[in-house]
């Protein structure tokens, strides 16, 4: 879009000589036709970004709540252990039984 920015700029500066008939024609059809389609371009780019922008910050959004949502799951398990006395190595096989569901569930809400 910048370059099509830079072709209007120019060439709306490029004035000032006699034109023949055919080049009058041309810059009509610039004037008519090339200038509103870039305007249209441009605002399409624009549009998309946004969209891009917003879908970008609704997904950082949901990451304090997938993280709330491990943590505490995580906690429960390790004071569980901890409760009935599991030792280190079970424990360990616990957190990792998290982690794992974890991941499972996150990729199930990505699909």
């Amino acid at each position: 879009s910048l370059l099509l920015i830079f072709f209007l700029i120019s060439s709306a500066m490029a004035g000032g000589t006699t034109k023949s008939p055919g080049e009058e024609k041309i810059d009509q059809f610039a004037s008519l036709v090339v200038t509103p389609l870039v305007a249209i371009i441009c605002v399409i780019l624009n549009m998309a970004t946004i969209v891009l922008l917003f879908k970008a910050l609704q997904e950082a959004r949901r990451i304090p709540d997938l993280m709330d949502k491990h943590r505490l799951s995580m906690h429960w398990l390790s004071r569980t252990a901890i409760r009935h006395a599991i030792g280190p190595n079970a424990k360990k096989i616990l957190l990792g039984y998290v982690e794992a569901k974890w991941k499972e569930e996150k990729e199930k809400k990505e699909k």
